[in-house]
């Protein structure tokens, strides 16, 4: 499957989330507002089995998770596309020359940390290694107008607008 429709496109939403809840229709609204899914592993099966397009994180990465599927999002495509700035053709046209999409909107909850340390199975290693990396980069205020956060839990959209 080729990646060029995003490449073509001001609207690329990634969608990472541990809680599935609600994702598939999220993803079904997103999709019919025209903008492009890109997800990875339980995430892109839940959008893709409900009749979603999606776009595997392996397609835009030439790779599967690795590390026990610690490492998925964790990319220097990923996060160039996160981290370029729309506002300097530079970084837009570096993105282009390398063939990385832009990636407009975010869509993550946070791994239910209280959860694991209550436990009593938990390890340092363990909490320390759950998922929060992704948010970093859209919510420095230099870099993106603003990070969705899809929050399952308590069925909101927040979007942080920096000013």
């Amino acid at each position: 499957m080729s990646i060029d429709h995003l490449l073509k496109t001001n609207q690329n939403a990634l969608l990472s989330v541990y809680d599935k809840t609600g994702i598939a229709e999220f993803a079904k609204g997103l999709h019919e507002l025209g903008w492009n899914i890109i997800s990875s592993g339980g995430t892109a099966k839940v959008v893709a089995e409900a009749g979603v397009p999606v776009t595997d994180v392996a397609e835009l990465v030439g790779g599967e998770a690795i590390l026990g599927h610690r490492v998925v999002t964790l990319s220097r495509e990923i996060h160039s596309g996160l981290l370029a700035d729309a506002e300097k053709p530079e970084d837009l046209a570096e993105l282009k020359e390398r063939g990385i999409p832009f990636i407009d909107l975010v869509a993550v909850d946070m791994y239910p940390l209280e959860e694991e340390i209550a436990s009593g199975t938990a390890t340092l290693q363990s909490v320390i290694e759950k998922p929060i990396s992704v948010v970093r980069p859209c919510c420095e205020p230099e870099q993106k107008p603003g990070a969705l956060c899809y929050l399952a839990l308590t069925n909101e959209v927040k979007c942080y607008r920096p000013g």
